[in-house]
């Protein structure tokens, strides 16, 4: 005789769905739906606030992706999303939404894998790729009206990581503020962002000297030394990475395990839902 699949007993009556299942889903997408909610407002102030849609210039493809108020609300968006398919689709009994949220999940966990694999097999290529992506984003939007954001973060990353541009401070030039070429009159050209430099002010630390990179991308490395950080933001973030490998494979190995999780107890869910909608129509609705 065919075994019978697991049932829960609920007031005497035979039900497929644990509420253990159930339940643990509807909590914990309740709380990334929050989460993703105040992600995705947060970022579209943000962005109506940066003055973007006033340029008067045109802003590529690329540079509105990496636009931190754009990723911040992009994030926001697809968290709420996905987390409110779980949510409502575990809460109401959804095939539907479960399906599309555990599905979702999945795909997500096989971009994450591919990305990963591809980093660590073609490291140098990713390198240099990312270099690129940098360059014709965060360093050509530096300074410019609606990328505030942006250039605020770019300072801070060049400052606590001792890094200038993304690969050398000779990235620089691909902004139009600090381009090395004839046709830049302005008086930081050839220069640096001040984040870059080793020492702000050779006076008083306190009081940031905005010109202290001015003409250091006339000097070759040996010269610049002394003055800014030659090495790059992607190779230092590498380096960081790198120096602290133990750390960071546990917060990875942490995420993988809890996306498995949520995708098998959602596929669980899934299947207990379909089992009890075949008892329902075999037996009759419960009274």
């Amino acid at each position: 005789m065919a075994r019978k699949p697991n049932r829960h007993r609920t007031s005497g009556k035979f039900n497929y769905v644990n509420r253990w299942i159930k339940y643990l889903l509807c909590v914990t997408n309740f709380y990334f739906m929050i989460a993703g909610c105040l992600l995705f407002i947060l970022g579209i102030i943000a962005f109506a606030e940066s003055g973007i849609l006033n340029r008067k210039s045109s802003v590529s493809l690329l540079q509105w992706i990496f636009n931190l108020t754009v990723l911040v609300f992009g994030v926001g968006f697809i968290t709420m999303c996905v987390a409110f398919t779980g949510f409502i689709g575990s809460l109401r009994e959804n095939q539907c939404l479960l399906k599309f949220y555990y599905i979702s999940l999945a795909l997500l966990f096989v971009c994450e894998t591919i990305i990963g694999i591809f980093f660590f097999v073609y490291r140098e290529s990713a390198m240099n790729r990312i270099e690129e992506v940098v360059k014709k984003t965060f360093i050509s939007q530096y300074r410019e009206i609606g990328f505030e954001d942006s250039t605020k973060f770019v300072d801070f990353i060049q400052i606590e990581l001792q890094c200038c541009g993304a690969k050398s401070y000779n990235d620089w030039t691909e902004n139009r503020y600090f381009s090395c070429n004839s046709t830049n009159y302005s008086s930081k050209a050839c220069g640096v962002p001040y984040s870059c430099c080793k020492r702000m002010n050779n006076i008083n630390e306190n009081v940031i000297n905005t010109s202290c990179g001015h003409g250091v991308q006339n000097l070759s490395p040996p010269q610049a030394s002394p003055l800014v950080w030659t090495v790059g933001c992607v190779q230092a973030l590498a380096s960081l990475l790198e120096s602290n490998v133990v750390p960071v494979s546990c917060v990875i190995s942490g995420i993988a395990v809890l996306q498995l999780l949520a995708i098998l107890l959602a596929k669980a869910l899934y299947t207990q839902i379909g089992d009890q909608l075949r008892l329902l129509q075999h037996e009759g609705p419960l009274r």
